[in-house]
């Protein structure tokens, strides 16, 4: 998904950015339990967007509910005000900031950052400040301004307290740390080194890779300071493809900000956002399999079977995702030209 709304991104970028990626040498994979927290809210809630491909797991809230039906615990707060939630969502576009919240405090814990989102609803700074917390708050503070947009926040974050007391800390207590172990060992022995020379050319040197269950195809990207080659924070799902195919997920999200500007300086859709959106999204599918197949053909296929995978489609045949992730001929040639493939 694209970096933020055009309208928020300025005011979100302005202000630095996390701060927890820039000391890495690499990409780092985590399983995060911040993240895992709210991207699972966003999942109840059911909260979309606009582009082809699904921001969260389809599948995802209806086993949550089995899991909750089964612990007794069925409906918890969240549930509650889901649809609630949901109609607040959709009526005004700035709170799809929402969908980015987790890369905002990617080194805080869960109560850290719900303790600094209570502060920003309630408008008062915290009476404890946390490092980790402090560009995150300031982040979704320099977005979400209205009362009404805070109080929805406030609602949501009192609601996500008790999913997480009543029921996802202990879900997440036994999870194997399989799945980021073969996310790193994939990314450190081929995907990685695969677009590292495009990783050096567009300053995404390094940064966080968050793995989530809940996340659908569409991840997330937050690009930091476009001085700092190291901040920078990817967060994709760690359910589609086999293990350690998050690796080549995260290879799309790293496109999306040439992506973006080369769709932005060609004024696709007319400066219709929507249309925009819909373009650079499939765009950036396809970038991620430009870079690879022009590294390693077999894990361009690879890419390939986990996008048509995620469209519930079988194969890695290019005509077949071609097809699904259609893009015009000369943002094609252009984008070929701007990540550096002959």
């Amino acid at each position: 998904m694209r970096i933020l709304l055009a309208g928020c991104a300025a005011a979100v970028v302005a202000l630095g950015s996390p701060g927890a990626a820039g000391a890495q040498q690499g990409w780092v994979v985590r399983s995060s339990a911040q993240a895992d927290l709210w991207f699972h809210g966003m999942a109840v809630v059911g909260f979309e967007g606009f582009t082809p491909l699904p921001l969260y797991d389809r599948s995802y809230a209806d086993e949550v509910r089995r899991a909750k039906e089964a612990a007794g615990v069925f409906p918890t707060a969240l549930d509650e005000i889901a649809d609630r939630l949901q109609a607040e969502f959709e009526r005004d576009s700035v709170f799809e900031v929402l969908h980015f919240v987790p890369l905002y405090f990617p080194a805080a814990s869960p109560e850290e950052m719900l303790d600094a989102l209570r502060s920003v609803a309630a408008g008062e700074p915290p009476d404890q400040p946390v490092v980790e917390t402090m560009f995150g708050m300031n982040a979704v503070g320099a977005v979400l301004r209205s009362e009404r947009q805070r109080r929805v926040l406030g609602d949501l974050v009192d609601a996500l307290e008790e999913e997480w007391n009543v029921f996802l800390r202990a879900r997440l207590a036994g999870r194997s740390d399989a799945a980021r172990e073969a996310t790193q060992r994939r990314w450190d022995s081929d995907v990685g080194p695969a677009v590292a020379g495009f990783r050096r050319q567009v300053r995404l040197a390094s940064g966080v890779l968050m793995i989530s269950p809940s996340l659908g195809p569409d991840g997330r990207i937050f690009a930091g300071d476009p001085r700092d080659d190291g901040d920078n924070v990817v967060a994709v799902s760690s359910v589609i493809g086999p293990e350690g195919a998050a690796a080549l997920l995260a290879v799309r999200e790293l496109c999306f900000p040439t992506v973006s500007a080369l769709v932005q300086r060609m004024d696709v859709g007319g400066g219709n956002r929507v249309a925009a959106e819909l373009t650079s999204s499939r765009a950036a599918v396809r970038c991620g399999n430009l870079l690879l197949e022009a590294a390693d053909p077999g894990l361009a296929a690879e890419y390939r079977g986990a996008f048509l995978q995620a469209l519930g489609q079988q194969g890695t045949d290019r005509g077949l995702f071609e097809a699904m992730y259609p893009a015009d001929e000369e943002l094609l040639e252009d984008l070929t030209r701007a990540i550096g493939i002959p």
